[in-house]
């Protein structure tokens, strides 16, 4: 009983759809052409579809990745400025240069002296938020600014992030949704 064997790969897939219709063009007659007219059809649409979702595909990993370098500095320094501005924060009260209380404006009662979790995105973007508008309810409440970061510091590295995040978001979107067209072609370049 014969068996066949489907290409592994997407190239491959290319390769062998091009070379069926390369040798139903080739055939001068059509006696020797081992399949319909409607499969010759359909070899001429998919494989201009397939080759662009393939190609668009490989362009959307590659721009991601590239990306990806970009958006692990970024949320590495926005950590590293929001950890500090928490650990300056805990030194000034330790100090007695703050009360205590100060904590509550930004929400790091439960935390003492140790950092929130800041390990995800998602706790990052929450604590960074919190952190800036803690920051500006204290100084509205007549508090001198924390430096060394300074609020300012910390805001313009944490909106680099947010914009990376973003835009990486976006870029893992684009990834997902090509995958899935071309998946949807292998199916049927397979069948064909």
């Amino acid at each position: 009983m014969p068996y066949r064997r489907l290409p592994n790969t997407d190239k491959a897939r290319l390769r062998a759809l091009n070379a069926a219709l390369k040798k139903t063009i080739s055939s001068e007659d059509n006696s020797d052409i081992a399949c319909s007219e409607e499969t010759i059809i359909a070899l001429q649409e998919i494989i201009p579809k397939f080759e662009s979702a393939v190609i668009n595909l490989d362009f959307a990993r590659k721009q991601q990745n590239n990306k990806n370098k970009e958006y692990l500095e970024l949320s590495r320094k926005a950590r590293l400025y929001i950890s500090h501005f928490i650990q300056v924060l805990n030194f000034s009260i330790l100090r007695g240069e703050m009360k205590i209380e100060v904590r509550d404006l930004y929400s790091l009662s439960k935390y003492s002296n140790n950092l929130p979790p800041l390990a995800t995105d998602k706790n990052l973007i929450e604590w960074g938020k919190i952190l800036i508008e803690g920051e500006q309810q204290r100084i509205m409440k007549g508090g001198n600014p924390i430096y060394n970061p300074s609020i300012a510091l910390v805001k313009v590295n944490y909106e680099k992030f947010i914009d990376s995040y973003r835009f990486q978001t976006i870029l893992i979107a684009n990834t997902k949704r090509l995958a899935g067209t071309v998946s949807d072609l292998r199916k049927e370049a397979d069948r064909i």
